[in-house]
């Protein structure tokens, strides 16, 4: 087959991963110091994680390991392809904080493995916008998704419903921690003078509001993360008892 003609595979998606090879993550590729794979992405991850994919380059990562930008491309081809080994690096420390959750049931055990997750994303608020545009694809993000699809169908979700419950968690969970992430706090910075906002409104226009108003400012993001996680797995058990129902 002549690839010539053939647009390049961005790196992180279904068709990159799959054509990704099996590495010897210890060991180092060519070139002077000899760094390995395992090296590489572990480094990347720590910069992610302090200054942001933004400010992130290649120029950075060798200056970080003592090599030079040569050494990397022999193991990558772009920073888009360590962006996705990342962030699934970044995965793999979620795998090592999970406990085990056979003898609990999976409302609780649903609520506490992605209350763990939102806890880790938001100690490590640069590494979300990294997560948000990545599929989790990688081995860690598949062992991740694995562990919950799981979850559900021993419950008794069928497919549908379990591949739902899913991906709409995942979502909440990954959108809620970007609201604490750099480029989400702004909005989030101004309670006192969205407060103050309210209580000058007319109260014949908009009597809600200004009779809300104090509560709708006094709520921390991670009030609301809990309570809206407690309300999707509320909706979620009763959508599993109308299916059983039926």
């Amino acid at each position: 087959m002549n690839t010539d003609d053939q647009s390049p595979v961005p790196p992180g998606s279904p068709q990159w991963w799959l054509n990704q090879p099996v590495r010897d993550h210890k060991r180092g590729a060519r070139g002077r110091p000899s760094v390995s794979f395992d090296k590489i992405i572990a480094t990347a991850l720590e910069i992610i994680d302090s200054a942001g994919s933004q400010a992130f380059n290649m120029r950075m990562l060798a200056d970080s390991l003592g090599s030079g930008t040569a050494t990397l491309y022999r193991h990558f081809q772009s920073k888009d392809e360590i962006f996705a080994y990342a962030a699934d690096r970044f995965l793999g420390g979620l795998l090592n904080d999970e406990q085990n959750y056979a003898d609990m049931g999976w409302q609780d055990a649903c609520a506490l493995s992605m209350s763990r997750y939102y806890q880790q994303l938001t100690a490590h608020p640069n590494i979300v916008p990294l997560l948000a545009t990545q599929i989790p694809l990688g081995p860690n993000g598949l062992e991740l998704r694995e562990r919950v699809l799981m979850m559900f169908l021993k419950a008794g979700f069928t497919p549908t419903l379990a591949a739902s419950a899913y991906t709409t968690i995942a979502h909440y969970v990954v959108g809620f921690a970007g609201q604490l992430s750099p480029a989400g706090q702004h909005s989030h910075n101004t309670s006192t003078e969205l407060g103050d906002f309210f209580h000058q409104l007319d109260p014949g226009k908009y009597p809600a509001t200004v009779k809300i108003a104090p509560h709708l400012t006094d709520i921390s993001i991670t009030d609301e993360f809990h309570f809206g996680l407690k309300l999707i797995i509320a909706g979620l058990g009763r959508a599993l008892k109308g299916g059983k129902a039926g």
